[in-house]
């Protein structure tokens, strides 16, 4: 919640620019309808982060043919490349805190920071070419939607869950048609 002050006090800081771009603040969860139209009605989805675990919006963006840029950093490389995304070079900053926002903290944490002048020139590259930005995004939906659905995530688990019972001797073998009876989609 505190990211979300913070967030709102920067956006009405811009907002309040004479020459600033139309910005909308959406403080609220959306319904999957309204995230739908809200993906459709734009050119590109833009998400520089200094920390993400696993990137579930832009992993919607690229799953709905949005070209994306984000970091090159965390949980976003399980499935951001190159050649399917806008990543942003960013260098790595390691601290010990006691504390991050209002949570109490331990050990050495580790985020990244993003190079908001390459952010700038991949926003310009997508505004003045769409056209190349939308091919990419093509190709980012098409590896989302053939690898990344909830049944092969079942799948997946229930294949670690498969190797970890033989690795500690537990030799049972699951059969084929103990598979998920999720539906593939």
């Amino acid at each position: 919640y505190y990211a979300r002050l913070a967030g709102k006090i920067t956006i009405q800081k811009c907002q309040s620019h004479p020459r600033a771009p139309e910005i909308e603040y959406i403080p609220t969860m959306l319904s999957e309808e309204n995230l739908a139209a809200l993906y459709a009605a734009c050119d590109c989805f833009v998400q520089p982060h200094r920390a993400a675990s696993s990137g579930m919006a832009v992993m919607e963006a690229m799953a709905c043919g949005l070209p994306v840029i984000t970091t090159e950093g965390g949980g976003v490389l399980d499935f951001c490349s190159r050649e399917n995304a806008m990543l942003l070079p960013a260098r790595e900053i390691r601290q010990r805190r006691g504390t991050v926002g209002h949570w109490k903290v331990s050990g050495e944490q580790i985020h990244v920071e993003p190079d908001t002048g390459v952010l700038q020139e991949r926003m310009e590259q997508v505004f003045k070419n769409l056209s190349e930005a939308k091919q990419r995004a093509e190709l980012a939906g098409v590896h989302i939607r053939e690898n990344f659905s909830w049944a092969k995530t079942v799948d997946k688990i229930e294949d670690r869950f498969q190797a970890l019972q033989s690795a500690s001797g537990n030799n049972r073998q699951r059969s084929d048609s103990s598979k998920s009876t999720f539906a593939k989609t």
